[in-house]
């Protein structure tokens, strides 16, 4: 939720979620620990200080963790990731969501050998690596008041699928 929506407090996360905020709190803990998120900003709210956080990595699995989930999971996850991503698509092609002049949509079958096969692999993972570093640095302008505050803000869906084709 952190990727999907830029910065976030751990009560904002725990109502998106229905979940208990000391259950959130705990999880939010523990990924700063880790080096996950990072606190962006504080805010004085009714007496006490909510914490607004960002992600500062990835919240995707290596591929040698993905290939070490049983095939079931994988597929499940495959399956789940697919519906979202549709779904996003048709609810964005309903409405305005494909009308700006530089949206990009595109269907390309490629036929490669092992080794082009791997270059795709490192092309996607860096492709995902550049859209977040993007997206973070497009947060610390907001935050640090490059930007404009009336300035519009695009929220943007980037999928990216690359897979063996029957």
């Amino acid at each position: 939720m952190l990727l999907e929506r830029e910065v976030q407090s751990p009560l904002d996360l725990a109502r998106a979620m229905g979940e208990p905020l000391n259950k959130i709190g705990y999880h939010v803990h523990a990924l700063r620990e880790a080096g996950c998120i990072e606190l962006v900003r504080t805010e004085h709210r009714r007496g006490a200080v909510a914490h607004f956080y960002r992600p500062t990595s990835r919240a995707f699995l290596t591929d040698e963790q993905w290939a070490g989930l049983p095939l079931g999971i994988r597929r499940r996850l495959v399956a789940q990731t697919l519906s979202d991503l549709v779904g996003d698509a048709r609810g964005a092609a309903e409405g305005k969501g494909f009308d700006h002049e530089q949206v990009h949509v595109t269907r390309t079958e490629l036929e490669v050998d092992e080794e082009g096969f791997e270059a795709l692999v490192d092309l996607m993972n860096q492709t995902l690596d550049r859209a977040l570093e993007i997206q973070a640095e497009s947060i610390n302008r907001r935050a640090t008041g490059e930007t404009e505050p009336d300035a519009p803000s695009h929220r943007t869906l980037l999928g990216l699928l690359h897979f063996h084709r029957r």
